[in-house]
């Protein structure tokens, strides 16, 4: 959805991506409408070892599994902004772990290679899970936010 809106709203300043769900690691989401007629839910599996309990509360609270018509959905979002990565021509800073369970870190690599901005920034962390803005790494990933968007003002 964060790359979707430079894609159709080119009057966006700067976007700031956290492992942003392009490119999963399980494949098997593009068939979930195989599994519509008899499953309603799909559960969320990987550690998240470096959030803490208080904010593992708030993750638990809303984010333990998809529905299957929201997978089917956001596969269809996915085709659609690979398709459109290219108009993404706004500053951009994308962050990816290398221990993100649901997203590929390759995402990283794709992100930066098919936009078209020339201002762009890739972190890899090596900890954090897919819930970055709660992870080990949150307090970089904020000073590192601020830091690019203060950079694109001018």
């Amino acid at each position: 959805l964060s790359l979707y809106m430079p894609e159709h709203h080119p009057a966006i300043k700067a976007i700031s991506l956290l492992a942003p769900a392009l490119l999963y690691k399980n494949k098997s989401t593009s068939c979930a409408w195989i599994l519509l007629p008899w499953k309603k839910h799909i559960p969320f599996s990987g550690e998240m070892p470096g959030i803490t309990p208080e904010n593992l509360a708030y993750l638990h609270a809303g984010y333990g599994m998809s529905s299957v018509p929201g997978v089917i959905q956001m596969t269809k979002l996915q085709r659609i902004v690979k398709k459109d990565l290219a108009s993404v021509n706004c500053p951009l800073i994308i962050f990816q772990s290398k221990a993100d369970g649901l997203v590929d870190p390759k995402t990283e690599d794709y992100v930066l290679n098919h936009v078209s901005s020339t201002q762009k920034k890739g972190l890899m962390f090596g900890t954090s899970s897919h819930v970055m803005s709660l992870d080990s790494d949150r307090e970089r990933i904020f000073k590192e936010t601020i830091a690019f968007f203060q950079s694109t003002q001018g």
